[in-house]
């Protein structure tokens, strides 16, 4: 089983400091990068080959792509090739997660069912994961 590859994005120290140390103790889980910053967050996470990007939720926009998806209404991005022969379509959706119960395991079994609940496209010789 491949592990679950985490990029943490912008947060808080505390949260930040305790996020790691739960996922520390996850096996199937690690963690391939870190950003403080909202500037090319989703470009560091890709590049790293993350397969889930992990930050604080922002209740209002800022000048970031990531501050846009996060304090506005789900959006789906239709990206057409620059030939126009072929498209895809990218769901942006907004689903809750309770993060309550044991402190030490909620996190990782949330973040497998979240990974498990995605349909993975296979990844090509270009991706590093």
């Amino acid at each position: 089983m491949n592990p679950i590859r985490i990029h943490l994005g912008p947060m808080s120290e505390m949260l930040r400091t305790i996020i790691e140390d739960l996922l520390s103790l996850e096996r199937d889980i690690i963690v391939v990068g870190s950003s403080r910053q909202q500037q090319d967050v989703l470009k560091r996470a890709r590049d790293e080959g993350a397969d889930m990007l992990i930050t604080q939720s922002r209740p209002e926009a800022g000048e970031s792509s990531l501050d846009a998806i996060l304090s506005a209404p789900p959006v789906k991005i239709f990206a057409i090739d620059p030939d126009g022969k072929e498209a895809a379509v990218f769901n942006l959706t907004r689903r809750a997660i309770a993060l309550n119960g044991d402190r030490k395991t909620v996190l990782g079994q949330a973040i497998r069912d979240a990974a498990n609940s995605l349909n993975p496209t296979p990844r090509s010789a270009s991706w590093q994961g």
